[in-house]
C-alpha cells in the first residue's frame, strides 16, 4: 500500500495464481475545488509514471493490470479527466513533466457507466440538491494489460418489478446501499496458470468483476 497520495489509496492486490492488480480508491475533491482536484489528478499521473520505470517509491512489473476507480468529483474543468486519461500533468514543478499513462505508451481507458435500465451515464442523483445528475464515479484502466467485458451503472429505483425480481433486488437498493449508484466493470486479465504440467507458467485470460 502507498498511503501519502492526497485522497486516493494504491493496493497492490495479491490474486492467487495471477498477475497481481493495482487498484487506487479515490475521492477527489468536490464542487468548485478546481485546482485541488487537478493536484490529485496530477499526483496520481506522477504515482503511475514512477511505478512503470525503475526507482522512486514503487516499481511494478511490467504490465501489471491497474484501475483508479472512485468518486472523482469532476464536475468542472475537463482538464483533470484529461490528465487522468493521458498523463498530461499541470503541476509540472511538483509532479514532473507527465507522460502517456499506459504500459504501451498509449492514454487510458475508461468504462462508459450506461445504466442497465435506463439511457442514460450518470452515477449520482438527488433530486433535493442543486446539482444536476453527474457522472461523478469512473473506473480508468490499463487497456495494455486488461479487456472491459463489460461496464454498467445500476440505478434500481428506475427498474421494473420483474427486472428486480429476476435479480433479487429492492427498488430502493441502490440509496440505502450509498449515495451514488454502483458501477460495475467486467474485465478479462491475464493469469498464471500451468496447464501442461511442464512447471512453466502460461498465459491464460480469467475474467474479474471490479465494483466501484
Amino acid at each position: 500500500t502507498w498511503p501519502g497520495l492526497n485522497r486516493q489509496f494504491p493496493v497492490l492486490i495479491d490474486v492467487p495464481g495471477s498477475v497481481d492488480l493495482l487498484f487506487n480508491s479515490a475521492h477527489y475533491s468536490c464542487c468548485s475545488a478546481e485546482t485541488s482536484r487537478q493536484n490529485q489528478a496530477d499526483e496520481y499521473i506522477n504515482f503511475m509514471l514512477d511505478a512503470q520505470t525503475p526507482g522512486g517509491s514503487v516499481d511494478l512489473p511490467t504490465n501489471t493490470p491497474f484501475i483508479l476507480g472512485g468518486d472523482l468529483n469532476l464536475v468542472g474543468y475537463s482538464q483533470q479527466l484529461h490528465t487522468l486519461l493521458n498523463g498530461d500533468i499541470q503541476n509540472t514543478a511538483t509532479y514532473g513533466q507527465g507522460g502517456l499513462p499506459d504500459w504501451d505508451a498509449t492514454p487510458c481507458s475508461l468504462v462508459v457507466p450506461r445504466q442497465t435500465d435506463k439511457r442514460m451515464a450518470y452515477t449520482w442523483r438527488d433530486d433535493n440538491d442543486s446539482y444536476p445528475p453527474g457522472w461523478l464515479d469512473y473506473l480508468i484502466f490499463s487497456d495494455a494489460a486488461i479487456t472491459l467485458e463489460q461496464g454498467y451503472t445500476l440505478q434500481t429505483a428506475v427498474m421494473s418489478p420483474t427486472r428486480l425480481a429476476i435479480f433479487g433486488l429492492l427498488s430502493n437498493d441502490d440509496l440505502v446501499a450509498s449515495d451514488h449508484f454502483p458501477v460495475i466493470g467486467d474485465f478479462s486479465f491475464p493469469i498464471q496458470a500451468d496447464a501442461d504440467g511442464d512447471g512453466v507458467p502460461d498465459t491464460v485470460d480469467n475474467c474479474m468483476d471490479v465494483q466501484n
